[in-house]
């Protein structure tokens, strides 16, 4: 964390501006600062990167919101931070950097003098900008053993604790605030879980969970909400991976492709359930399970039905790599409209089924192929969109569209026309 003797600068109506941890998805919650690539005192200019943070599923890069002299981080490895809380300052004001002075020369306190003459005003790595101005009488003191006497409480989010059994000695007010509202009552009851009784078993201890493996528990618990069934068939893989194998097309993308093709011919597999009514999209995104090793990212290919198999192909190659070195963009892992788990490489797995991610209405699971060339594929589906019969129509067109080899024309030729 930046320490006062770090760095001063000259005490004035300095324009700072804050920078903040982003908010890049709806499951971010809080990011983890990995690491700082300027230090205090370094002057930036405006989209210049200036760190990296990690997120709920990859790095990614922090850039300088304007240009100025880089103030005030906070350390690096610092994990949990909430989304929008300030995280480091830009100086605007053009100040020059100003060296730090002696140690018989350091001011003693904000504003003092120091031998040089020059009034100093250490930053710290803490301050953030105040919450809006709310009335004394609309709050209520907290009550939480161990916060800031100074913690307030809305009279609804008191009420609203005790109506979901949420203590108050769990609660604080988010992004340094001093106030607790209704939002930060819903938050921690969202989280409440019960956890097992390990006493009476083996010594344990704790492991923190990467930033990774909490975006899919949370993921997965949302997940839960969505009213599912499944249904499987056998389908012959044999002949199609030879098809993709003589395209040089990796086995997985040509599934993606098939099972993009195929929701073209069947639109409800494409939509999402949203309070009000159905979300229709003529556009096939399909997102793709990737196991990183940490946990599952789902790199999202775009409009993958109309687009050119090469072109896809490439992009895919880029995407896998990204996603193994987690420096997925959100706008590369969120928003598909239809998912795909492959397992086919364990050759062990013969069956299994996957959970549906929120904002989509399907996502098919592929086990490996056995001896006699088939393979157990299982759909499941958001009972609320697709029905038993949508879904076997759906395979029945899967299945024929995997002996379409003209979806996969030709072989694929590299960057100098060698064929692949």
């Amino acid at each position: 964390m930046m320490q006062e003797k770090d760095w001063f600068c000259r005490e004035s109506k300095m324009p700072k501006v804050p920078v903040t941890m982003p908010h890049l998805s709806d499951t971010m919650e809080t990011g983890k600062i990995s690491s700082w690539t300027k230090k205090p005192g370094n002057r930036v200019k405006a989209g210049e990167v200036i760190g990296e943070i990690e997120t709920d599923k990859a790095l990614v890069e922090i850039e300088s919101p304007a240009e100025g002299v880089f103030l005030s981080p906070r350390e690096a490895g610092e994990s949990d931070v909430p989304v929008g809380e300030t995280i480091a300052w830009i100086d605007t004001s053009g100040v020059e950097e100003v060296p730090l002075p002696a140690h018989d020369e350091r001011p003693v306190t904000s504003g003092s003098i120091g031998t040089t003459g020059v009034a100093f005003q250490s930053m710290k790595a803490d301050e953030t900008f105040p919450p809006p101005a709310l009335k004394a009488d609309t709050l209520i003191p907290a009550t939480i053993q161990g916060t800031d006497p100074d913690v307030r409480m809305t009279p609804y989010a008191k009420a609203l604790a005790n109506d979901l059994g949420v203590p108050t000695g769990s609660l604080f007010p988010k992004g340094g605030h001093q106030v607790i509202t209704a939002k930060d009552v819903l938050r921690m009851a969202l989280k409440q879980s019960v956890d097992p009784d390990l006493t009476l078993g083996p010594p344990f201890r704790i492991e923190k969970n990467s930033s990774i493996r909490e975006s899919v528990a949370r993921n997965m618990v949302n997940a839960l909400q969505i009213p599912s069934f499944r249904i499987s068939s056998d389908i012959e893989l044999s002949l199609f991976i030879d098809v993709v194998k003589k395209a040089g097309i990796s086995i997985t993308l040509g599934l993606s492709r098939i099972l993009a093709v195929s929701v073209m011919d069947h639109p409800r597999m494409n939509a999402s359930w949203i309070s009000g009514g159905m979300a229709l999209r003529d556009q096939v995104d399909v997102g793709i399970a990737v196991d990183t090793g940490e946990g599952l990212v789902t790199p999202v290919l775009r409009n993958t039905a109309k687009r050119d198999i090469r072109d896809l192909q490439a992009e895919w190659e880029i995407l896998l790599e990204k996603a193994r070195k987690q420096k997925l963009l959100p706008r590369e892992y969120l928003g598909g409209t239809i998912y795909l788990s492959n397992l086919g490489n364990f050759r062990c797995v013969s069956y299994f089924d996957a959970v549906i991610p929120v904002g989509a209405s399907a996502i098919l699971a592929v086990a490996a192929p056995r001896s006699n060339g088939f393979s157990s594929l299982t759909l499941t589906c958001d009972h609320r969109v697709v029905f038993g019969a949508d879904a076997a129509r759906f395979l029945e067109t899967f299945s024929a569209n995997l002996k379409n080899s003209a979806l996969f024309p030709g072989r694929m030729k590299d960057k100098a026309g060698i064929e692949k």
